[in-house]
């Protein structure tokens, strides 16, 4: 059953819809009843018997703001629309997506989220520290990444089925990050397997740019130094080789 609306009106309405219950002030203290008709004309339906009290909504009591705190009074309509027309549209398939059209980002107390993209992929790349591969061609060259303020979290899959290495020597980096790293980059190795010689355990470095140094486990110490550094001597050549799976985190520039 739809909810009859009342509210006290100081002069009888030139058209009511149909249903709708109003009182009029009759100028003496008192309210007089009217209905709209299936015609939308206000009908009177009951005079004077009415006395005003707090169980009716006068139009002064209307609040057509979004600042008030009074807990007793209704919200008009118009700041109804108001609330509707600034949520986010939380039905989205990207729900964050009216999220990026806030300017100044998003305020949690002392710190500002000013971006967030989940949508980033890049392409990962083996890159020695001396020289250049002459062909390299790749089986798994995937990359995925999401960015949240400056924390950026990228997954990596990659592997070779021919390298001709050319003058390349010296460490090997995955190189190809999305975004320049600030200090300080991590990556933790979930899956490796055909590699030639040492297997790289990890990825850490302190330095800028966009690449990210591989590391191998001390077999004799267990240990994984700056100095147990991947070489391109420990790459294979041959199909489905060097295959490296893992997460990478750090803070863009």
């Amino acid at each position: 059953m739809t909810a009859i609306k009342r509210i006290i009106l100081p002069s009888v309405p030139g058209t009511l819809a149909e249903g709708t219950e109003v009182f009029v002030e009759d100028g003496s203290g008192g309210l007089d009843l009217y209905i709209g008709n299936s015609s939308n004309n206000p009908v009177l339906v009951s005079a004077n018997q009415f006395a005003q009290s707090g169980d009716v909504i006068e139009v002064s009591d209307i609040v057509d703001n979004l600042t008030s705190n009074d807990t007793d009074k209704p919200l008009s309509a118009n700041q109804g629309k108001v609330l509707n027309n600034n949520k986010a549209n939380l039905s989205s398939t990207n729900t964050f997506s009216d999220l990026q059209t806030f300017n100044n980002g998003i305020s949690f107390g002392a710190d500002t989220l000013n971006e967030y993209n989940d949508t980033i992929t890049w392409t990962p790349t083996y890159n020695p520290t001396s020289g250049s591969f002459s062909s390299i061609t790749y089986g798994n060259q995937i990359g995925h990444a999401i960015k949240i303020g400056k924390l950026v979290i990228c997954t990596v899959d990659l592997s070779t089925n021919d390298i001709d290495f050319g003058t390349a020597s010296g460490s090997l980096s995955i190189g190809g990050l999305p975004f320049s790293v600030l200090n300080q980059v991590n990556m933790y190795v979930s899956l490796v397997q055909g590699w030639e010689g040492n297997l790289p355990s990890s990825g850490q470095g302190s330095q800028t740019g966009t690449n990210i140094p591989l590391h191998y486990r001390n077999p004799s110490t267990g240990a994984i130094g700056f100095t147990n550094l991947i070489q391109v001597s420990d790459l294979n050549d041959g199909s489905s080789k060097n295959w490296l799976k893992g997460h990478v985190f750090y803070f863009a520039s």
